[in-house]
């Protein structure tokens, strides 16, 4: 018998438990996702950044990452001053996951780094989806050394659409419809960073 056959039928019946759990939105159990600390420090004269999203994954938001459906998580980090409260800097990226069902493991596409790691377990995939480890961001020498900065990070998911569903299924309920946002301690300059 055609293994495609058993495949095909597991992702139907993961998109239909997916599609009758989500007509019922104000029953859905959003967790409250969170950032660790976030850790700026310097190497090589460039500015990196260090953290993890937490408590952003419940038991729902796993069957969805096991429907075969690419799921992202976005990232904006922004650098600002204190002079404007503008971004001086600014990066948008993601984090993007999608489970084989013929191999039963995870891939995870991370943007920053244009990577695709393959033959994740579980475990493995979601802190891929969750870490953000010496981030590059701008050169030392950009920053001025009478001005206070801090950076600022948010996330969220967007809508997917599920086989078998009439309308999209927005993630963010999963997250009590409530971006992620992190700011960094105030720096100044580069010895301030060491």
């Amino acid at each position: 018998m055609d293994p495609g056959i058993f495949t095909n039928l597991f992702q139907k019946t993961i998109n239909a438990v997916i599609a009758i759990g989500s007509l019922f939105y104000s029953t859905i159990d959003g967790v409250r996702a969170d950032f660790t600390l976030l850790d700026v420090d310097v190497s090589h004269n460039i500015v990196i950044v260090s953290t993890q999203l937490i408590n952003c994954f419940s038991d729902d938001l796993d069957q969805i990452f096991r429907s075969g459906e690419r799921v992202s998580i976005y990232y904006k980090l922004e650098l600002i001053s204190d002079q404007n409260n503008q971004p001086i800097y600014q990066k948008n990226f993601s984090h993007s996951i999608r489970y084989s069902l013929l191999e039963k493991t995870f891939d995870v596409y991370k943007s920053e780094i244009e990577t695709v790691l393959i033959g994740l377990d579980f475990i493995q995939a979601k802190n891929e989806m969750s870490q953000i480890i010496a981030f590059p961001t701008i050169d030392v020498e950009q920053l001025k050394s009478n001005i206070v900065y801090h950076f600022r990070i948010t996330a969220w998911m967007d809508n997917i659409q599920l086989q078998g569903m009439d309308k999209p299924l927005n993630l963010m309920y999963y997250w009590s419809s409530i971006r992620p946002v992190n700011v960094s301690p105030e720096f100044q300059d580069m010895i301030s960073l060491k």
